[in-house]
């Protein structure tokens, strides 16, 4: 995602970054307000043009050009981050049928720590008939009749 604050960067973005000095003194598009009401028009060509460039130059040229950027990361590629990993976000549990699995810690923090995880993640059904009894106050009969059906 790219947002230019304001008609310098739009200018320093057509110029500097996807080369199209032509956008920056286009009429259509000297303003904000212009580029939203042509955003149609406006729209499609800088599709087209950050489609061209990978990420990694993109973020090279924004910042070379003083634009201010940052990478968006996908989930996996944040889960799996650097970052995630130094913050603690991330712990390894074992699990008695998938082995090591990733767990996410609780995004939050007491007195500056993170909370441990503190089991791995339930396996298949783990839990159902405590659930149904507990919250649906079904019987050992009727679980036994809704396993029976295959309900359960």
């Amino acid at each position: 995602m790219v947002a230019c604050g304001n008609n310098s960067q739009f200018a320093r973005f057509c110029v500097d970054v996807i080369e199209r000095p032509e956008l920056a003194v286009d009429e259509r598009f000297e303003s904000n307000l212009k580029r939203s009401a042509n955003r149609d028009i406006l729209a499609p060509i800088l599709a087209y043009e950050l489609g061209r460039r990978t990420r990694k130059d993109l973020l090279e040229s924004l910042g070379g050009a003083g634009i201010p950027c940052g990478e968006v990361a996908g989930l996996h590629e944040a889960l799996t981050s650097t970052r995630a990993a130094e913050a603690g976000l991330v712990s390894t549990q074992a699990h008695p049928v998938a082995g090591d699995v990733k767990v996410m810690a609780p995004p939050y923090r007491f007195d500056g720590e993170r909370l441990p995880v503190r089991k791995a993640p339930p396996t298949l059904g783990e839990g159902t008939q405590e659930v149904l009894q507990s919250l649906l106050g079904l019987s050992d009969a009727k679980l036994a009749e809704l396993k029976e059906k295959g309900v359960i």
